[in-house]
């Protein structure tokens, strides 16, 4: 016979939530996506000068990067959600899972708000100098698209108005078409980071059931740290 000491965990509902926990998950889980991330650059790079042409170079960037960001979301987020049920010492699975759902929501939120406040400002940058500088030049191009136009009708009479009109509704038709394009992309992108978000929710929530401490639960009237049984040899 000998004696086993194993942690037991009270059956009734307690403090579930421990944000601690949760951020120390958040935390680990942006720390692994931001070493990833300048891992799969690194990669990107080192592969860039063996690319046959630029359109082949571009295309499998989009797609690689994709792929790896995707991977990389997943690994990130089951690391995360690892060691947020670890850290908040939950006894059952199902907790666990829970806290690394919590987690994918809290690290999703922060990336979020990031990415969002630093493209604004880039944005805002950008959009600022290009104003500043464009507005002169177009100033002036309208001006000598005027008085070009003027000359067209002046030397070609009707003709020159037909081929006006021609040329407007070819521009009129290219944007439509740009629009029609930058339409399909942006639906694509936000399929594909829907997909991406639920997939890192998964993963984040396996992870938080994997790292759930596998204590026995007891009642509460029979609840103490640590729980002593006397098993025989055989057992």
């Amino acid at each position: 016979m000998r004696e086993l000491e194993y942690p037991s965990y009270p059956s009734a509902p307690g403090p579930r939530l421990h944000w601690s926990a949760i951020i120390a998950g958040a935390v680990v889980t942006l720390t692994v996506m931001t070493c990833l991330s300048f891992l799969g650059i690194g990669i990107g790079f080192l592969a860039a000068p063996t690319a046959d042409s630029a359109k082949g170079l571009a295309m499998g960037m989009g797609i690689g990067g994709s792929l790896y960001m995707l991977i990389a979301g997943v690994v990130s987020f089951y690391v995360g959600g690892w060691f947020a049920s670890r850290l908040s010492e939950c006894g059952r699975p199902s907790d666990g899972a829970m806290f690394g759902l919590v987690t994918w929501g809290t690290a999703t939120l922060v990336a979020a708000l990031v990415f969002t406040a630093a493209l604004s400002s880039l944005f805002g940058s950008i959009a600022g100098a290009a104003g500043t500088a464009a507005s002169g030049a177009a100033q002036g191009a309208g001006i000598a698209a005027q008085r070009n136009d003027r000359a067209i009708e002046d030397r070609l009479g009707t003709a020159g108005r037909e081929l006006k009109n021609q040329t407007a509704r070819v521009d009129r038709g290219d944007v439509v078409q740009t629009a029609e394009t930058a339409s399909k992309a942006a639906g694509g992108f936000g399929l594909f980071a829907a997909i991406t978000l639920l997939l890192e929710g998964v993963a984040a929530a396996i992870g938080g059931r994997m790292g759930a401490r596998l204590y026995l639960p007891v009642p509460v009237s029979q609840y103490r740290e640590l729980r002593r049984e006397t098993v025989t040899a055989g057992r």
